[in-house]
């Protein structure tokens, strides 16, 4: 996205300003250069152009938002069960406590609580990683390495998000 290079002086000074405004996110931007474009050019910014530049804007203002330090990691049920999986079922390089392990078990489970009996390729096993152990004072526990109650809520309802987000920008329809 670049100012026309036969702009006048106060058409660069304009863009100059608005670009920075763009890289910082400001809502808006991209229809006020494109606007600024029409004036210098006689055309705004092409429809797939300017739908690229919008995500990036968007992107731009959700980065620029979510810039304060970010919070202490709060240790959850499901992680302190899929840490303590790791130590029953040993499996080198932290799998159970992976990000990317934590969330395919999650997101298995929301398959499985959005579509009951209906996917068993994508959520056949979703509550099948459980194991026993014993505390230091020798009593039995169950442990599960994917989320139950409020918490297995609270990750569906983000699921919910971010597939309602995503049809929101036409990524699918339902």
């Amino acid at each position: 996205m670049t100012c026309p290079e036969n702009a006048d002086a106060d058409i660069k000074a304009e863009y100059a300003k608005l670009y920075q405004a763009f890289l910082r996110g400001e809502e808006g931007s991209v229809d006020k250069i494109s606007e600024l474009r029409k004036r210098a050019v006689g055309r705004v910014i092409p429809k797939n152009y300017r739908d690229t530049l919008l995500s990036f804007e968007r992107f731009l203002r959700l980065s620029a938002e979510n810039t304060k330090a970010p919070a202490l990691r709060i240790e959850t049920d499901y992680f302190r069960d899929s840490k303590e999986m790791g130590k029953v079922c040993v499996k080198d390089g932290s799998y159970w406590d992976s990000n990317i392990e934590l969330t395919a078990r999650a997101f298995a489970a929301y398959i499985l609580d959005k579509l009951p009996n209906r996917s068993d390729y994508l959520a056949g096993h979703a509550e099948c990683a459980i194991a026993h152990t014993a505390d230091k004072d020798g009593n039995a526990r169950l442990i599960r390495a994917y989320p139950q109650d409020a918490e297995r809520t609270a990750i569906n309802a983000v699921f919910d998000e971010i597939f309602a987000d995503l049809r929101a920008q036409n990524y699918f329809t339902a």
